[in-house]
């Protein structure tokens, strides 16, 4: 039994958009039965969902002969851009590592355009194929054209160079933009935060999920697109033929709404059975590591929309098993989300006290001035951090804390905090651990931007004229 296509679809994508269907064989007599209600030959297809068809083949005596399923994706009559970081070896301290970028449209006209990569402050570009339009200190700037589904992708290998002060498990933010937003038929996959661990060490081969959401567990909401990717690295010394990767897919996802959006190479996607899905890249040739790290890597990315209805704490989970050739198979990682109503949010706070010579603090006792941090574990991990900034009058080292004069504003911030009062001195956030994370000499009247720091409670500390003044900010990106 196989798929044929009688008409065509159109100029764009005669092999995506399909408008009808038939089952050949050579045998008479069968009836058929496809998962829409249909009994005919003949399946017309409607709609612009992507959707799984599925037919049942019966003989003259209504026995099961076969079964068998096609996935089709419908094109989109608007453009539909996005972009994913695909692979990235952010490695040790002042060494070089390496992001591979990969640009998309998913709808059929074509569209050209610009994308834009901000790097974290402990990364700095070293150089990318290809070369881009325009680099600053704040933006990465590529310039595409012609972008169309089922046509080529704009794919970016950029080298990054880890700073000497990074240590490992230190995370670094990387944005992604992709430009117009303006008219695009899904924008909220026009731009991606991600954030990347300093590694000493990884796996090239691995799962991966975007959002990666909050806590140990996970969160995100019920209505959020997950994103998943799949990276394999042949480490072999000859030329892997075909791959396959097999990917279970948890009963809290939809498979109806599976959509491809990026490959490494061409595949065909089998549907094993409606949750069991093989990725086979035959006659891939892919390279052994010794011929390079790009080009003996492989991926694919695919969208998926979780079940409706799921309740908080619905966790679902995604791994894959990777066959290069006859070999075992590599599982991969296991990812893990959990839906949330928005109750998991951890709670802090900042707590400013004046005491003449010590102060209690939920078991603690504290005898000289300073800032103080206590956390309180969760079991999701989403554990609530505490700051206590205490100055006791017996404490020669500092002045008395005073009532601030000082005015800042907006409170919640985004980027940029306005200090005025006339003062001059030396600004300081600290974070919730008391750590220094920004440090400046401000004069008179000041504007500090910290367009850097992630979203949290901050203490700011203004040291002017032998008098230290504390206030607390919050930053909501």
């Amino acid at each position: 039994m196989r798929w044929i296509q009688q008409n065509s679809s159109g100029t764009c994508c005669d092999n995506w958009g399909v408008d009808n269907i038939n089952v050949y064989s050579a045998m008479p007599g069968m009836t058929y039965l496809w998962n829409t209600g249909d009994t005919t030959l003949d399946l017309t297809v409607a709609g612009t969902v992507d959707s799984l068809y599925t037919v049942e083949v019966y003989d003259s005596t209504n026995t099961l002969l076969c079964t068998d399923s096609v996935y089709l994706e419908m094109s989109s009559a608007s453009f539909d851009l996005g972009i994913q970081a695909v692979s990235q070896t952010i490695v040790q301290q002042g060494q070089l590592g390496a992001i591979l970028f990969d640009a998309y449209n998913m709808g059929c006209p074509d569209q050209s355009g610009e994308i834009v990569i901000k790097l974290d402050s402990l990364l700095s570009f070293v150089s990318s194929n290809p070369v881009p339009a325009s680099v600053t200190s704040d933006s990465i700037v590529y310039n595409y054209s012609s972008l169309y589904e089922n046509g080529p992708h704009f794919i970016i290998n950029m080298n990054v160079l880890t700073s000497q002060s990074a240590v490992t498990g230190d995370l670094t933010h990387v944005d992604a933009y992709i430009t117009p937003i303006t008219g695009d038929a899904n924008p909220l996959d026009n731009t991606k935060n991600y954030i990347f661990p300093v590694l000493a060490s990884y796996d090239p081969n691995d799962k991966r999920v975007y959002p990666v959401g909050d806590c140990d567990i996970g969160y995100v909401p019920n209505d959020q697109l997950m994103t998943y990717t799949i990276r394999f690295q042949n480490t072999g010394t000859a030329n892997a033929i075909n791959v396959r990767l097999r990917d279970e897919i948890d009963p809290n996802l939809d498979p109806s709404t599976l959509r491809v959006v990026a490959s490494s190479d061409n595949f065909y996607l089998d549907w094993v059975t409606p949750t069991t899905l093989d990725f086979k890249f035959d006659d891939i040739q892919l390279p052994p590591q010794s011929q390079g790290d790009f080009e003996s890597m492989g991926y694919i990315v695919f969208e998926i929309e979780q079940a409706q209805g799921l309740p908080h704490g619905t966790a679902f989970t995604n791994q894959v098993d990777i066959y290069f050739d006859y070999n075992p198979p590599i599982t991969t990682n296991q990812v893990l989300n959990t839906v949330t109503d928005g109750s998991h949010a951890p709670v802090g706070d900042t707590l400013f006290v004046n005491e003449i010579s010590s102060y209690d603090w939920n078991g603690q006792t504290y005898t000289s001035s300073g800032v103080y941090v206590q956390t309180f574990p969760q079991p999701d991990g989403c554990d609530s951090t505490a700051i206590l900034s205490l100055t006791l009058e017996s404490d020669v080292s500092l002045d008395e804390l005073k009532d601030s004069p000082l005015v800042m504003y907006p409170n919640p911030a985004k980027d940029h905090l306005v200090v005025k009062g006339k003062q001059n001195g030396i600004l300081r956030f600290l974070n919730p651990a008391g750590a220094i994370v920004l440090e400046e000499k401000i004069t008179g009247d000041a504007l500090v931007r910290f367009e850097h720091l992630s979203s949290g409670v901050y203490l700011v500390e203004i040291e002017s004229e032998g008098k230290l003044y504390r206030e607390k900010l919050i930053i909501q990106k």
